[in-house]
């Protein structure tokens, strides 16, 4: 699990880490997940973070920007709202 400022990107904090299809800006942690709760990681899960962020990504300030934003979705009215 990666926890970091949900804020980081509208703060202008730089862009950090390709965390699947996001990029995950400003500082963050990795930490190990036991139903609802954080936990510590197993030695398995800790070596494998280490491999996986030894390294710094470039990430663009531009990138970190297009990825920004929301979308609305509008429904259709139910029966007799409008």
């Amino acid at each position: 699990m990666v926890v970091g400022n949900e804020e980081a990107k509208l703060r202008g904090m730089p862009g950090n880490r390709h965390i699947g299809d996001i990029i995950m800006a400003g500082p963050f942690s990795v930490c190990g997940e036991a139903y609802e709760d954080f936990c510590s990681l197993t030695d398995e899960e800790a070596a494998s973070a280490k491999i996986r962020f030894a390294e710094p990504e470039e990430i663009s300030q531009a990138e970190v920007e297009a990825e920004m934003g929301f979308t609305i979705y509008y429904a259709e009215p139910m029966g007799g709202l409008s």
